[in-house]
């Protein structure tokens, strides 16, 4: 009766101890995801994290604080990116701005990496050689998931142009929002083409009023033959926001 005893009381402290070790398990995993989490925000998709990581052709916004003449957005690209310093150019000139400010002007940086838009504040921006802009950035960004908008469905043809290209491929669209659109296609040419930039003129749909729309591939999935291209857009569409706004909701 006493070995049993003792068996039993053995056996009762291994499972405690057995326990106690899942607990402390468990308490790990939630600590590890909740690091995890945190990082993901710190680092976004695919460790996005700074300057180093940025690259020759992508796209970019600024925005100057002071004036509401300022607060617009001004679309461009990285032209090259050199230690801390990036090399941007801009649809628009801008040194009627500079010059308007003081010495050392700053701005909001803004780019976006696979849906994923990283911000900067208070970044330097200066003239450069060759109609470029420095910008000199010594700090991580602040990251935003992009798919602030709702999506909605659309089913209109569409034509698409890789930009710099005239040809013109054949297909429909799959859904819009502020900031970005899908099209499907079954040219074989959109199976493997993320990065490039894209116009397409949307059939029958009054509200752009014959306006282009211009995005980057973001994503391409292949659907039973059908491409299934997910694109976004440079910047917020108003327009298109306060009409989705007004006529959908998901």
């Amino acid at each position: 009766m006493e070995v049993m005893t003792e068996r039993i009381n053995r056996a009762e402290l291994t499972t405690k101890e057995m326990l106690s070790k899942y607990d402390e398990s468990a308490k790990s995993a939630v600590n590890i995801e909740t690091v995890v989490g945190h990082l993901m925000e710190e680092l976004g998709v695919g460790g996005f994290m700074g300057v180093q990581d940025i690259r020759p052709s992508m796209k970019i916004a600024i925005a100057f604080k002071g004036t509401n003449a300022d607060k617009r957005d001004y679309i461009g690209e990285v032209a090259d990116c050199v230690d801390k310093n990036i090399y941007v150019t801009l649809e628009e000139n801008i040194s009627d701005i500079l010059t308007q400010k003081e010495k050392h002007t700053l701005c909001q940086l803004r780019i976006v990496v696979d849906n994923v838009l990283y911000s900067w504040d208070d970044i330097e921006i200066s003239h450069a050689q060759n109609g470029r802009y420095k910008l000199t950035v010594e700090t991580n960004p602040q990251v935003f998931n992009r798919r602030k908008y709702p999506r909605m469905p659309l089913s209109n043809s569409c034509s698409i142009k890789i930009k710099g290209n005239d040809i013109s491929y054949h297909g429909r669209m799959v859904n819009i929002s502020a900031n970005g659109f899908a099209f499907a296609s079954r040219e074989s040419l959109f199976s493997n083409i993320k990065g490039q930039d894209v116009v397409l003129d949307i059939t029958d749909f009054d509200l752009l009023k014959g306006r282009s729309v211009e995005g980057c591939i973001i994503r391409t999935s292949n659907n039973g033959g059908e491409y299934i291209i997910g694109c976004r857009m440079p910047q917020d569409n108003a327009i298109l926001k306060e009409y989705i706004s007004k006529n959908y909701s998901e």
